[in-house]
């Protein structure tokens, strides 16, 4: 059986389990010494492709999908390419217009949505390459993608997503800072500085509701972090 772990309640538990989801999520994949991002060994998708990619699409449900709504602007800000996001259960019916060029991500708690596993699927078909963000290890989705991120959140009980939501972001935003790495967007200082902040404070809201860090500064300048604030936890999961 679960244990609550002395709380009065799951949601509480998994909002203070937050801080080790992210460290466990974007530690092993960032260096500050060296300021640098290693995900090649999990994108598996060569360089030469990702510095020819001309879109981003993102698919998802439910808080998966409020996760890739923060992801659009990580995306653009930093990897400078168009970026769409699109409801899972939309995509397949709507004779989306992709193909070789974009990359695809999916992102999905279980690994195991039917919708998001259809809209994979779908693109995989019209010749986009894949990327899979799951928390579930070997799912369906994990399986079937070019490449995977796990987000290491471990077990989330609680009807409203916290841990998991939050990890969705940081990969998010760790993927982002890699595409941006691959195609020399990012300077190294700036690079290095984003780096410390994650590891340091987490991953942070501005006010604005822009998860980036600000244009002045290039610091993620915010009056609270996410760890630290309950207003800005989403409800329900996918």
């Amino acid at each position: 059986m679960p244990d609550k772990g002395g709380f009065p309640h799951f949601m509480l538990k998994e909002i203070f389990e937050q801080p080790k989801a992210l460290e466990d999520t974007i530690a092993p994949r960032v260096s500050l010494e060296s300021a640098e991002v290693r995900l090649a060994e999990e994108v598996h998708i060569s360089t030469e492709e990702l510095r020819a990619l001309r879109r981003i699409n993102i698919v998802a449900s439910g808080t998966s999908r409020h996760a890739g709504m923060a992801g659009q602007y990580m995306f653009q800000e930093l990897v400078q390419l168009p970026v769409e996001v699109d409801y899972a259960s939309e995509f397949e019916y709507r004779n989306p217009m992709i193909g070789g060029g974009e990359i695809t991500i999916v992102i999905t708690q279980s690994g195991e949505t039917a919708d998001t596993t259809a809209a994979q699927r779908e693109a995989k078909k019209k010749g986009s390459r894949t990327i899979a963000i799951s928390n579930v290890v070997d799912s369906t989705i994990a399986r079937e993608a070019d490449g995977v991120l796990y987000t290491h959140a471990g077990p989330e009980i609680s009807i409203a997503s916290t841990k998991a939501f939050t990890a969705q972001m940081a990969v998010l935003f760790v993927l982002a800072a890699y595409l941006a790495q691959v195609r020399e967007a990012l300077p190294k200082d700036i690079l290095r500085k984003w780096i410390g902040e994650l590891l340091v404070r987490g991953f942070s809201f501005s006010g604005t509701g822009n998860p980036l860090p600000h244009r002045h500064g290039w610091g993620i300048e915010t009056e609270r972090g996410f760890l630290h604030s309950c207003g800005g936890l989403s409800n329900g999961r996918n």
